[in-house]
C-alpha cells in the first residue's frame, strides 16, 4: 500500500499547481503566499537544515518536494462561502481556501437604527427585502448556496441605496466584488468574484445597449441559480468550483438609468426583485453613520435570524417569491424591445387608419418598418437576423389579443390587431 511521506517541517505548507506559489498557514489560521526563496526561509526557521540529506535531498528541499508531490492544490485563494482549509471536489480537484469572510456573530441588542433606515428607504417593501436578506444570510451560514433573486434598488441619487448595499456586504462577511464587466462579456477573468460573497453593481459604468442588457439578463440567471463558477485568473487555468454569491444592483430611478437592467422576459422575471427607494435620513457624516451600522450590526443579524417569509410569499426554490414595484415594472415592461416593436407598428402599419388588422410574415413586417420614417430606430432595434420573429413571439405570449400566429406552408404568418380594436 502506498503511503504519504511524512511532513518534514511540521509546517502546513501547500503547493499551488497553477501559479507555482507555496502557501503557508499562519498562527491566525490564514495562509500566506510564498515564492520558493521565501518558503525556504520559513523552512529553515522551522529547524530544517541545508546540510542534512535524506535520499539525495537536504531537509529544506525535501519539504518542498513533499509539498509539490503530496500537498499540491489545483486552486488556492479565498473562496466565497467556505471556511479556511483544504478540501477535494467531486471530480478529485484539490482546493485550498486561504482566508474566510469575517462574519459578525448575531447578538441580542438594540437595532433601532436599521429599523428606521429600512422603513424610510423602502416603506412597505422593507419586510420583503429583509426577508430576502435573511434568506441570503441563512444560505451562507448553513453553506447551502441556495438560489436567490438579485435585489435591484432604484431611487434618487443620495437616497441611501448604496449604503443599503454596503449593509448587505457587512451581513455577508465584508467581501464584495464588481461583476458587471464579467457578466456582460467585457472580461473573462473572474477570480476576484470567486472570492466575494457579495456581487455588487452600481449603475455608473453600465451600458443601456440592448445586447449588453440581454447578456446581463442571461448572466443574472446563471449567477443566482447556478452554484458552479468557472474560475479564471490571470496566467491560471480555469477551475470549475462551487461558490456562494448574492447579487445586488443599485440604479437611479430615471428611465434612462433603469435601462441598464435586462428586459424582463418570462425566464427572468422570477429571478429579480425590484425595490423602489425613497430618501432615507443617513446624515452627512459617513464615518459617524457607518459607526452606527457597525455598532448595531450584531443586533440586526440577531433580528434577521428570526425572519421567515409569510405563507403567501413562500416558494420552494428561492424561499420567497420575487417582488416587483409597480412603477419600476411598468417602466421596464414599456421599454422592452418587443414593446418598442409594437409601438413602431402602431406608428407605421396602423398610422393611416385604413385597416385595423395586418397579416404577414416577420420578414414582411420588418421590410415595411425599415422603409418607414422610423428606419433608423428599426435598424437599432432589429440588430440580429431573427429579431422581428423573436419579438413577435414574445408579444404573442404577453398580448394574445393583439398578436397571434398560424402556420401556412411551413412558414409562420402573424396577425396584428390595432390597439383600439382590441379594447
Amino acid at each position: 500500500m502506498k503511503t504519504k511521506s511524512p511532513n518534514p517541517s511540521g509546517l502546513d505548507l501547500h503547493f499551488d499547481r497553477g501559479s507555482g506559489a507555496y502557501w503557508l498557514r499562519l498562527n491566525s489560521g490564514e495562509f500566506l503566499p510564498l515564492d520558493t526563496g521565501q518558503a525556504k526561509l520559513h523552512l529553515r526557521a522551522a529547524g530544517l537544515s541545508l546540510d542534512s540529506y535524506v535520499e539525495g535531498l537536504n531537509e529544506v528541499e525535501r519539504a518542498l518536494w513533499v509539498a509539490q508531490k503530496e500537498r499540491h492544490v489545483h486552486y488556492a485563494g479565498p473562496l466565497a462561502g467556505y471556511l479556511t482549509g483544504s478540501f477535494s471536489t467531486d471530480d478529485g480537484r484539490r482546493v485550498l481556501v486561504t482566508s474566510s469572510a469575517r462574519r459578525v456573530a448575531p447578538k441580542k441588542g438594540d437595532a433601532d437604527w436599521f429599523e428606521t433606515f429600512f422603513r424610510q428607504l423602502l416603506g412597505e417593501q422593507a419586510q420583503h427585502f429583509l426577508n430576502w436578506l435573511a434568506l441570503r444570510v441563512r444560505a451562507l451560514e448553513f453553506g447551502s448556496g441556495a438560489p436567490g433573486q438579485v435585489a435591484c434598488l432604484a431611487g434618487p441619487s443620495g437616497c441611501g441605496k448604496s449604503l443599503c448595499q454596503d449593509i448587505v456586504t457587512a451581513c455577508l462577511g465584508g467581501r464584495e466584488a464588481g461583476p458587471y464587466d464579467y457578466m456582460v462579456g467585457n472580461t473573462e477573468f473572474n477570480s476576484d468574484l470567486a472570492e466575494a460573497e457579495h456581487w455588487k453593481i452600481e449603475d455608473k459604468a453600465c451600458s443601456t445597449d440592448i445586447r449588453k442588457r440581454r447578456a446581463f439578463g442571461g448572466a443574472i440567471k446563471e449567477a443566482c441559480y447556478t452554484r458552479h463558477l468557472r474560475v479564471r485568473g490571470l496566467h491560471c487555468k480555469p477551475v470549475l468550483l462551487m461558490t456562494y454569491r448574492t447579487l445586488t444592483v443599485s440604479v437611479n430611478d430615471e428611465t434612462e438609468n433603469l435601462m441598464i437592467l435586462p428586459p424582463l422576459d418570462e425566464s427572468l422575471v422570477d429571478k429579480i426583485n425590484l425595490y423602489h427607494c425613497e430618501p432615507a435620513d443617513v446624515g452627512s457624516d459617513r464615518a459617524k453613520t457607518w459607526a452606527k451600522v457597525t455598532a448595531q450590526l450584531p443586533a440586526f443579524l440577531f433580528e434577521l435570524a428570526k425572519l421567515q417569509p409569510e405563507k403567501q410569499w413562500r416558494c420552494p426554490r428561492s424561499g420567497q417569491k420575487s417582488f416587483h414595484h409597480p412603477k419600476l415594472l411598468e417602466v421596464l415592461t414599456a421599454a422592452s424591445p418587443e414593446s418598442r416593436l409594437l409601438s413602431l407598428v402602431d406608428q407605421t402599419v396602423f398610422a393611416d387608419g385604413t385597416s385595423p388588422v395586418w397579416t404577414g410574415t416577420a420578414e414582411e413586417l420588418e421590410k415595411t418598418l425599415r422603409a418607414s420614417p422610423f428606419g433608423f430606430a428599426v435598424e437599432k432595434l432589429l440588430y440580429f437576423s431573427s429579431a422581428s420573429g423573436v419579438y413577435l413571439a414574445r408579444l404573442a405570449g404577453k398580448l394574445p389579443e393583439r398578436v397571434t400566429s398560424t402556420k401556412k406552408g411551413g412558414r409562420t404568418v402573424w396577425t396584428l390587431v390595432k390597439e383600439k380594436e382590441a379594447e
